[in-house]
């Protein structure tokens, strides 16, 4: 464990703030800066609000599509009962 913190991330950082000074006017700048950057992350993120709009408008478009290939696949079933109802009047079996 030693061996980790004297030569890993931790000891590069402690030997990089051995060599520049760290003052309290540096952290709070760090510190500002953090915050601000969490702001614009938290400003771009998706909502749930935001997400259920987008759901509603993708179904808009999708949902009239899925109806109508629904109704051409149960005309074109329709249609094969149709022409196997008039095979069997007519005495052709249907396989």
């Amino acid at each position: 464990m030693a061996g980790f913190i004297r030569d890993g991330t931790i000891g590069r950082m402690v030997k990089k703030a051995a060599k520049t000074a760290v003052t309290n006017e540096k952290i709070l700048g760090f510190l500002v800066n953090m915050d601000e950057r969490m702001n614009a992350i938290h400003e771009r993120m998706a909502t749930k609000d935001h997400v259920e709009q987008a759901k509603d408008e993708i179904m808009d478009v999708v949902k009239p599509i899925s109806d109508a290939v629904d109704k051409d696949a149960k005309t074109v079933v329709n249609h094969g009962r149709r022409i196997t109802v008039i095979e069997r009047k007519v005495g052709i079996a249907a396989k």
